[in-house]
């Protein structure tokens, strides 16, 4: 593929037209978001509340850049929904100049590349965020990759098109919250008689204050390091200086996150350690196998009954008494215990994994344009 570099200034002009703001119409103003993420268009503004900018109105369609973010990629192309809206003097919008044959959204794809970056970069010298203006006369004596119309045509349309497929592809679910039902439907099919959680477990209240012997723990595992719904620790943190008081668990006990309820976090604990104050420690009854206990507390239908006790309140907290007393399904009783936490175990391994899977196929789809645009545009070096 041929490639011409051309000046920035043979190729596009600045056009933008001032108008007079009046107080008591209102405006749609523009903005633009870093990194090649397009326009942000504003809620309509009363003339009276847009300062002592001065606005434009701008072609349609034109290359628009930001004139404080472009050194982090702050560019959009104004296409048709534009039409009825203005800028402020810090956009920069541009047109081709006449009898240029260049396509605009070849040149958008060019500075949403890495390559363009770095010309928007070089274009914004300051030293500090505040300063890193853009410089018009350095944008413009920039050179641009020049392709014949048909190439630039092509590649316009091969990234639209990449574009549309990452728009148009399978939306992003968190698998993990499948797990609540997927467990209260392992339990429900057991078919076993409903009791107060009250009769699985009791609450262990030993409090830790700075200064306290530690009683054997060297971990800390707040609600930050147990993650939602799948019951599994990313591992706490060593214990130091602690400040405020703690509570004390063991090897055996479930603890239970009762602030925000809805996050679904029940761990059990295999070392002894320390939790916040906004956890639970419960401890199994006779004949209760912890691992169940917190099968049954990450299942819906306790989740489901802390969210309806605490969905009125702002900072949602779910009290023991309310917590103790939820009806949930009597795994004393259970004659297939070691199959039923088996397969429990199982389904929450395939649901992470799933996940897993599902997250590094989202972030392989979020790369694809950015690579492509990479791909094309450096080897136009």
């Amino acid at each position: 593929m041929k490639v011409e570099w051309v000046p920035f200034r043979e190729l596009l002009e600045l056009k933008r037209a001032p108008i007079t703001v009046n107080a008591e119409e209102s405006y749609s103003r523009i903005g633009i978001f870093s990194w090649g993420k397009g326009m942000l268009r504003r809620e309509p503004t009363p003339g009276a509340g847009m300062g002592g900018m001065r606005y434009f109105t701008f072609p349609i369609p034109s290359l628009i850049f930001s004139n404080i973010q472009a050194w982090e990629g702050a560019v959009a192309l104004a296409g048709p929904e534009d039409a009825d809206h203005v800028c402020s003097s810090r956009f920069y919008p541009y047109v081709p100049r006449e009898g240029v044959d260049i396509e605009l959204a070849y040149l958008y794809e060019y500075f949403r590349s890495a390559p363009g970056r770095d010309v928007m970069r070089r274009s914004s010298p300051g030293t500090q965020v505040r300063n890193k203006v853009l410089s018009r006369s350095m944008l413009e004596s920039s050179l641009l990759p020049v392709p014949s119309r048909r190439e630039q045509t092509r590649i316009a349309a091969h990234l639209a098109g990449l574009a549309t497929y990452r728009e148009q592809g399978p939306k992003v679910v968190d698998l993990r919250a499948t797990l609540p039902r997927i467990l209260g439907d392992l339990l429900r099919v057991q078919e076993l008689p409903n009791v107060p959680l009250s009769e699985l477990c009791g609450n262990r209240q030993t409090v830790i204050h700075p200064g306290d012997s530690l009683q054997g723990a060297d971990r800390f595992v707040g609600l930050e390091h147990i993650e939602s719904h799948t019951g599994q620790s990313t591992g706490g943190r060593p214990i130091g200086t602690e400040s405020g008081r703690k509570l004390l668990f063991e090897p055996g006990n479930v603890t239970y996150g009762y602030l925000r309820p809805y996050l679904n976090k029940a761990w059990v604990a295999d070392i002894t350690g320390l939790c916040s104050v906004e956890q639970f420690v419960l401890v199994p009854g006779n004949g209760v196998d912890p691992n169940l206990l917190s099968v049954v507390l990450r299942s819906d239908i306790v989740l489901q009954a802390a969210k309806e006790a605490t969905n009125s309140l702002q900072l949602p907290r779910l009290s023991l008494r309310v917590l103790l007393g939820i009806e949930v399904p009597d795994i004393r009783r259970l004659d297939n215990a070691p199959e039923v936490l088996r397969e429990a175990s199982s389904l929450t391994r395939s649901v992470i994994r799933l996940a897993e899977l599902t997250s590094k196929r989202r972030q392989l789809a979020e790369s694809l344009l950015p690579a492509a645009r990479n791909e094309i545009f450096n080897a136009m070096r």
